[in-house]
C-alpha cells in the first residue's frame, strides 16, 4: 500500500494557460521600462503542495522568459522540488473557436513531473504526441473549464507513455527477444489477439526499439 502511494504521488502534472500582461517595471540596468510579463494561470493539476506548484510556475517563468520553449516540442530538465525530480514541459498553441470566448490563438503549457528514475528524456516523442492530444481536445472542447477527456489525458500521462515498456516486457515473456529483433530489423509486424491497448503498447515498443529512423538516411545515400 505504501509503495503504491509513493509511486502514484511521483507522477504529477499541471496545465496552465499562458498570457502576457502589461506591467510597469523599471529595469535599472538597461534604463528601459518593461511593459509586459508572463502569467501562468493554473487550469488543472495534481501537484501535492501549494509551495511546489508555485515553484513550478516560477521555474516555468524563468525558462520561458529566456526563450527556452518551442510550440509543440517539449523539453526535459531537472526541477528542484525538494526531491530528485525531472520536468517535461511543452508550449501548446491552440486556435480556439469564438464560441469559447474571444477566439484566436491562445497559449497553454503542459507539465509532467516524475522522479529522476523515470528517465523522461527518453520518452520525449511519446510525451510530445500525448501533449498534442491534449491540445486537440482543448481546441474542440475549450478550456473554461477543461473537459473530462483532457483531465483523463493529464492523469494517465505516465501510464500511457512510460509504463507501456513494462507492460510489453511482462506480456511478451519468452517472445520478447523476437519482438526486439523484428523491431531492430524493421520487419513489418502484425498483431492478433489482445486488447486495443495491448496493440498500442506494442506499436510504441516497436517504434522505440527500431533503428529505421537512424538507418534510413544511410540507406537513401547508398541508393
Amino acid at each position: 500500500g505504501v509503495t503504491w502511494s509513493l509511486e502514484m504521488s511521483s507522477h504529477q502534472f499541471a496545465l496552465y494557460s499562458l498570457d502576457s500582461i502589461d506591467v510597469e517595471e523599471w529595469d535599472f540596468v538597461s534604463g528601459k521600462r518593461d511593459s509586459s510579463t508572463l502569467k501562468f494561470s493554473p487550469l488543472h493539476n495534481n501537484i501535492e503542495t501549494e509551495v511546489t506548484e508555485l515553484n513550478l510556475r516560477l521555474f516555468l517563468d524563468s525558462r520561458f522568459s529566456r526563450g527556452l520553449a518551442y510550440s509543440g516540442s517539449g523539453n526535459v530538465t531537472t526541477f528542484s522540488s525538494g526531491f530528485d525530480t525531472v520536468c517535461y514541459y511543452c508550449l501548446l498553441e491552440a486556435k480556439l473557436d469564438r464560441k469559447w470566448g474571444d477566439g484566436g490563438v491562445k497559449r497553454f503549457v503542459v507539465c509532467f513531473l516524475a522522479s529522476s528514475e523515470s528517465s523522461l528524456e527518453h520518452f520525449c516523442s511519446e510525451l510530445d504526441a500525448h501533449s498534442q492530444l491534449i491540445l486537440q481536445d482543448i481546441q474542440v472542447s475549450g478550456c473554461n473549464p477543461i473537459s473530462e477527456q483532457a483531465k483523463e489525458l493529464l492523469s494517465t500521462w505516465h501510464e500511457n507513455n512510460v509504463d507501456y515498456i513494462i507492460r510489453c516486457v511482462e506480456k511478451s515473456g519468452s517472445s520478447l527477444s523476437s519482438l526486439i529483433f523484428t523491431s531492430l530489423m524493421n520487419v513489418p509486424t502484425r498483431f492478433s489477439g489482445g486488447t486495443e491497448r495491448d496493440k498500442q503498447d506494442i506499436e510504441k515498443f516497436v517504434a522505440t526499439c527500431g533503428l529505421s529512423g537512424i538507418l534510413q538516411p544511410h540507406i537513401k545515400e547508398k541508393v
